[in-house]
């Protein structure tokens, strides 16, 4: 397989953008919260990532974006910063982001609205509540015709009916202010 370098600097470009959307929304911005708020970027609003997503531990995974981001780490346009307290590391943008977006930054300019509107709503979440919504953003896409709440319930047996109900009542405010903010048209 060919590593096409030209959409790696384009797709990192996008995920640059989130990145400091996410920072600037008061998140950890660590990696679990990149990896869902890539995931519902790409599922809620079509912000194009172009990345598969499987369910994993903690909900919508892309081994993909994984790679990606410690690519981006390597090549120093996201650095990996310990918290300062509790657990975990924060992804900032790295020493040699400018350089990434001097060259590409007009990739993600058509999106930042929509990047600025998933890290304002995801970006705050626990993990916890990043599992439960991403989970059912992933249920109501594969599965239309089941029961997103019982699904989740089924697939994270750890998630209880109430906590599945509010994540459900959760992203229900997502898309309705995803409807208002773009409407049908815009992605």
């Amino acid at each position: 397989m060919n590593f096409d370098k030209t959409a790696f600097f384009e797709r990192s470009s996008l995920l640059l953008a989130l990145n400091r959307q996410l920072i600037k929304a008061g998140s950890w911005a660590g990696e679990t919260h990149m990896q869902k708020t890539v995931y519902g970027a790409q599922s809620l609003l079509a912000v194009p990532f172009g990345l598969d997503f499987v369910i994993y531990r903690h909900g919508p995974y892309s081994f993909e974006l994984a790679d990606d981001l410690a690519a981006m780490r390597g090549e120093e346009f996201l650095r990996l910063v310990p918290r300062v307290q509790g657990y975990g590391a924060t992804l900032l943008p790295g020493d040699r982001n400018e350089l990434l977006w001097k060259s590409y930054a007009q990739v993600a300019a058509p999106y930042e609205d929509k990047l600025r509107f998933i890290a304002q709503e995801l970006g705050p979440k626990t993990v916890a509540e990043l599992e439960r919504i991403c989970t059912l953003i992933y249920i109501k896409g594969k599965w239309k015709a089941i029961d997103p709440v019982q699904k989740l319930v089924e697939l994270k047996p750890h998630v209880t009916p109430e906590l599945a109900i509010n994540a459900a009542a959760r992203l229900e405010g997502i898309e309705q202010a995803a409807r208002a903010a773009f409407p049908p048209g815009h992605y």
